[in-house]
């Protein structure tokens, strides 16, 4: 009778615990659909797009909602944590979590060192300050600016003109190149040698760099690849095209004058009067491209950055980062 006792105290037991353990679970979804979990996402590519979304059952569901949300064009939403980490499962989340998501992109090293306390003092020895790591100038900054096709746009606008011109000058130097005079001193046949030498060397080497840019910027597919492009090889490569143009505009004018002398030899002070006239077109011409040319590219290196490119690192010249930068870093010393 103990035993039976026993055994019918347990089954209550046993009832009352389960009724228990049931009644929590019930409780517990009743809070969760009461009070649904909510994540806050912050763009990686534009510091001005944030959302407040409530917290879906899978990842997949929340990166194809917050690629919506912000338009991206990869078809690849990666979020991330505050410290850099890359999200993979959906139980990592919790209510109220800060997450950044970028189209297909890495996570900024320079957000990540600001978030994370003592990784900028372990790399202050090998790297150079962070203001001026990152800093971009010339055509991989134009290109910060406008986007890709853009900037494609334009440099093919920029080559095409170069091109027309740099045939133009071949083929008249070429002329006068294969058509030598018989007359005149040897100093003037040699002047009008090297002149039309030069003129056509400069013109053939303009004309041949902006083909082969433009082939070679014609096949990057995607904005990381021309991005990459201008990186690589704007800051040096793009001005060379317009600077053998602008030599041989200068040897071709130094035809201009020899061939005067040649074919004019008895009128000395006329030709010195054509020479003084020449030559001060030039230096006018040198001068204001000169002039022009640095204001309109300080101009640009100065324009304050709101778009990041695909795979570009987090530029701290942007006021608006900045301010962003530093609200995150007050927002994580308030909770810690």
């Amino acid at each position: 009778s103990s035993q039976a006792q026993d055994g019918a105290v347990r089954g209550k037991t046993e009832k009352t615990e389960g009724s228990a353990h049931q009644g929590s679970f019930r409780r517990r979804d009743h809070d969760a659909a009461a009070n649904p979990c909510r994540v806050h996402v912050q763009d990686l590519e534009d510091c001005q797009q944030t959302a407040l979304l409530l917290l879906p059952p899978q990842l997949v569901q929340l990166e194809q909602e917050v690629g919506n949300r912000f338009a991206y064009t990869q078809g690849n939403c990666v979020l991330w944590t505050r410290g850099g980490a890359r999200v993979t499962e959906i139980a990592l989340i919790r209510d109220d979590d800060q997450l950044y998501s970028s189209d297909d992109g890495p996570f900024p090293q320079q957000l990540r060192e600001t978030v994370t306390a003592g990784i900028e003092q372990v790399a202050a020895n090998r790297r150079s300050p962070l203001a001026e790591q990152h800093f971009m100038w010339g055509w991989p900054r134009i290109g910060q600016l406008v986007g890709g096709d853009k900037v494609r746009r334009k440099l093919a606008e920029g080559w095409q003109t170069s091109q027309a011109l740099a045939s133009l000058l071949l083929l008249v130097n070429f002329w006068a190149f294969a058509s030598p005079t018989e007359t005149g001193t040897p100093a003037a046949l040699q002047a009008y040698f090297w002149f039309t030498g030069l003129a056509m060397t400069f013109s053939m080497g303009s004309l041949v760099l902006t083909v082969l840019l433009s082939m070679h910027l014609n096949l990057l597919p995607r904005d990381e690849d021309i991005f990459w492009m201008l990186k690589e090889y704007g800051t040096w490569l793009f001005g060379w095209p317009t600077v053998l143009l602008v030599l041989a505009l200068a040897c071709t004018c130094g035809v201009f004058v020899v061939c005067a002398v040649l074919a004019y030899p008895a009128l000395q002070p006329d030709v010195w009067i054509f020479l003084a006239m020449v030559s001060t077109c030039c230096a006018a011409g040198a001068g204001l491209f000169i002039t022009m040319s640095r204001k309109c590219w300080s101009r640009i290196n100065t324009t304050s950055i709101t778009k990041i490119w695909p795979g570009d690192p987090w530029m701290q010249h942007s006021e608006r980062k900045v301010r962003y930068v530093q609200q995150i870093v007050a927002d994580s010393s308030r909770e810690s």
